[in-house]
């Protein structure tokens, strides 16, 4: 179960133009992901894009769960870079 907030897509009570902003923002953020470069593109997009969770991504690309876990951590230091460079 997720935390509340945590989802990329926006809250149902927000307006259009909010609605719109946070998909632009989860589409630039999906792009981010998307341009990451191996080991940490396909990583990161089973846990980001495709919600699989450390040990599902080990066994489907062959990899140790924890140099799974050590991608990740690489993965998402180089996203906060890109979002911060990108605000």
């Amino acid at each position: 179960e997720s935390a509340p907030g945590s989802s990329l897509s926006p809250p149902l009570e927000s307006s259009p133009e909010e609605q719109l902003m946070a998909a632009d923002g989860a589409e630039s953020i999906q792009e981010m992901i998307r341009s990451l470069h191996e080991p940490y593109l396909k990583v990161s997009v089973l846990y980001f894009l495709e919600e699989k969770d450390v040990d599902e991504i080990a066994l489907a690309l062959g990899r140790p769960r924890k140099t799974v876990q050590t991608q990740l951590y690489r993965a998402k230091l180089t996203l906060q870079k890109l979002i911060k460079e990108g605000a």
